[in-house]
């Protein structure tokens, strides 16, 4: 008997001076989602319209060509050495 009331002691105690909530686990939301930085997308977007160029850029110089090409792809002018890479440039 004498246990029962020491227990009964103790818990009344813990309650009146707030103790029994610190045995209570509490809920904590989980943290937001890191910001992740914007991914290039390697498909391009259909209806977003690309730069076209008309003019080849070498070390050696610049050519035109016959038909436009999209900006930065690459490109050869027919030089008398042959041909010479580069690339369209606007």
């Amino acid at each position: 008997m004498r246990t029962s009331r020491k227990f009964i002691a103790i818990a009344a105690a813990c309650l009146t001076y707030g103790l029994a909530t610190v045995a209570f686990g509490q809920y904590y939301p989980p943290p937001p989602p890191p910001i992740l930085p914007q991914i290039y997308s390697p498909y391009p977007n259909p209806y977003q319209q690309v730069p076209m160029g008309l003019r080849c850029a070498t070390p050696y110089g610049v050519c035109f060509m016959s038909a436009a090409g999209p900006v930065g792809t690459a490109c050869t002018c027919v030089t008398q050495q042959g041909y010479i890479p580069g690339q369209i440039y606007p």
